[in-house]
């Protein structure tokens, strides 16, 4: 019964250091940005730091507010940085801390292609 229980905490530990250690590995680090594309209908999204919207905003202003981020909005401020075709790319003013979203990595699964930043 002990070499079970033994093995059974054994892999849940492995399992827990393996998942840790991958979430470290693909947290965003550098500076935050927030990425915004609008749909054929005029609605515009968003994604940031804080969230990915899911329901487009009628400004960009809006949408952009929406991902930001307490810090963001706190010391930061927004500039606007480049165009890649649809997208558009802001810098935030802050850097990623390791629980936000990795915006730009969420852009690309939307079609986002450039390579900066």
């Amino acid at each position: 019964m002990k070499k079970i229980f033994l093995t059974t905490i054994s892999l849940v530990a492995i399992i827990a250091l393996l998942s840790f250690t991958q979430k470290t590995i693909e947290d965003p680090s550098g500076r935050a940005y927030a990425i915004t594309w609008q749909n054929d209908a005029g609605y515009w999204f968003a994604v940031g730091p804080v969230q990915a919207l899911q329901s487009g905003e009628k400004t960009e202003e809006k949408a952009i507010d929406m991902v930001r981020g307490y810090q963001s909005k706190k010391k930061g401020h927004i500039q606007y940085k480049d165009q890649c075709g649809k997208f558009r790319i802001y810098d935030l003013g802050v850097d990623y801390n390791s629980y936000d979203t990795d915006a730009v990595k969420y852009a690309r699964k939307k079609g986002f292609s450039c390579n900066w930043p």
